[in-house]
C-alpha cells in the first residue's frame, strides 16, 4: 500500500550477483498500475532469535493507465522493515514502511507532481530457493 510510486500486489525477488532486491507489482483495480522498486539494504541485524531488522535506500518507478488518471513517476526510497527467517532460511515473512519521496507526470489536467510525503507500507512472506 503506498502514494509513491504504487501498490498492489508484489512479487520480491534477488539476483545472485546483484546487491539490490528487487520487487515488481501491479493493481488492476482503478486503472491498471505496474512498477517496481530497486533497494540496497544498508544495514541488516538481529533483533532476537530469528527476528532481524533491515533498512537501505532504493528508488521506485510506476506507471498508471485508464481509471482516470494516467502517469508515469519515479522515487527515491528510504526504507526500513522486520522479517525473520523459518524453515532453514526458506521462509521469510517481514513488514517494511519505506519514505519515498516522488515526481510524476500526469496526462491529464495537473502535468507535473512532486509529492515529498509519498510513503509505502509493504507485508508478506518470501520464500527463498
Amino acid at each position: 500500500y503506498g502514494t509513491s510510486a504504487g501498490s498492489g500486489a508484489a512479487v520480491s525477488f534477488k539476483l545472485d550477483q546483484s546487491p539490490l532486491i528487487f520487487s515488481a507489482f501491479v493493481n488492476p483495480f482503478g486503472g491498471l498500475t505496474v512498477g517496481g522498486t530497486a533497494d540496497m539494504w544498508a544495514i541488516n541485524g538481529n533483533l532476537a532469535g530469528p527476528v532481524n531488522y533491515y533498512a537501505g535506500l532504493g528508488v521506485g518507478a510506476g506507471v498508471q493507465l485508464g481509471g482516470g488518471d494516467t502517469y508515469v513517476s519515479a522515487s527515491a526510497r528510504a526504507f526500513a522493515g522486520i522479517h525473520a527467517f523459518f524453515l532453514d532460511g526458506f521462509v521469510e515473512p517481514y513488514v517494511q514502511v519505506a519514505y519515498a519521496p516522488t515526481i510524476g507526470i500526469w496526462f491529464t489536467e495537473q502535468p507535473l507532481e512532486v509529492t515529498l510525503g509519498g510513503y509505502s507500507v509493504a507485508g508478506g512472506v518470501r520464500f527463498w530457493l
